[in-house]
């Protein structure tokens, strides 16, 4: 068995202090539980990524591993000066053919996610929320910030004495570099939300970005719509595949 501990060295937590709280992971309380489990442990998020198969272990001789990449990507998040949570360190450990890796980061409080005043029309200060979004989404793309798993869920929200704050969460995939304004709409298309919630967001990133609104809206539908299409897809096809109950 062979490890690999990384530690954030502005971090307070010592080497025995992480042990000591991934010992605790099963006393945690549980914020997801699916194909990576995450629990909040004395004010630290840990994430338990599953063992991944043999042909993506052999594929992270070349690229970095999920718990690594979240706490590089986090790292360069804060440096660039978008909120998440802050970056504790990361395990790796090796025990046969079988990876196991944990990403540890500070528990960053909240106000509610972006999932709640997208799925509640009634939600207060709704619109306002929404056109903030679209503005700090466009301040991501404008910094060269790309998340690629841009959901409802990984989006924290906090309403300060300075306006809404955003914060990024589920941060392993993400890309640095130019995000073009042709593409850039594009990043909403996972949000899974109607039309005239997209038209209030994108026009809403399209004046704070200064692009064309109804151009951007185009491109921001037509990828949404290729993004459910494909999802139902996938959907009907593991109707028809799984076996009927007996």
């Amino acid at each position: 068995m062979s490890e690999r501990l990384v530690l954030n060295p502005e971090a307070t937590l010592d080497e025995a202090a992480f042990y000591a709280l991934l010992e605790r992971f099963n006393e945690g309380r549980t914020l997801h539980k699916a194909r990576n489990e995450i629990r909040v442990v004395e004010g630290y998020v840990i994430k338990a990524f599953r063992p991944p198969n043999l042909l993506r272990r052999l594929g992270y001789a070349f690229r970095r591993t999920k718990a690594e990449a979240s706490y590089h990507n986090g790292l360069r998040l804060l440096s660039l000066g978008v909120a998440t949570p802050e970056p504790i360190g990361f395990l790796l450990k090796n025990e046969g053919t079988r990876l196991f890796s944990y990403y540890v980061s500070r528990y960053l409080p909240h106000d509610f996610t972006l999932q709640k005043p997208l799925r509640d029309f009634h939600f207060p200060q709704r619109e306002e929320i929404l056109r903030a979004f679209g503005s700090f989404t466009a301040e991501l793309h404008q910094k060269g910030i790309w998340h690629k798993d841009y959901s409802q869920g990984n989006i924290l929200i906090s309403q300060t004495p300075q306006g809404w704050r955003f914060a990024l969460v589920d941060v392993n995939r993400m890309r640095f570099g130019p995000v073009s304004v042709a593409a850039g709409p594009k990043n909403f298309s996972k949000l899974w939300i109607d039309e005239a919630t997209m038209r209030t967001v994108v026009l809403a990133y399209a004046k704070a970005r200064n692009i064309d609104e109804t151009r951007a809206l185009q491109t921001a539908l037509k990828a949404d719509a290729s993004v459910k299409r494909a999802k139902n897809f996938r959907r009907n096809l593991r109707k028809k595949v799984r076996p009927t109950p007996a």
